[in-house]
């Protein structure tokens, strides 16, 4: 159970609900739960890993980050 289908099954019975899922949010998936009509999508350690935080390689967050934000742009197939 889960992903952007599910999240459109919800909405058919609960019309107007505002949907924010967080959980299996990333880079691939984003833009698929907003086009399956999610108010915003949440992402965690698939675009922050903790272990880029810890090691602080701001680089590679920033790289990831942008990378997400492209991807929730673009549309979906």
């Amino acid at each position: 159970i889960g992903g952007p289908r599910y999240l459109a099954d919800l909405l058919g019975p609960f019309p107007g609900t505002r949907l924010l899922p967080s959980g299996g949010v990333g880079t691939e998936t984003g833009a698929a739960f907003l086009a399956a009509g999610a108010s915003a999508v949440c992402a965690g350690s698939s675009v922050l890993a903790p272990a880029d935080v810890v090691a602080g390689d701001w680089s590679r967050i920033t790289t990831n980050v942008r990378a997400f934000r492209t991807a929730l742009q673009s549309p979906t197939a």
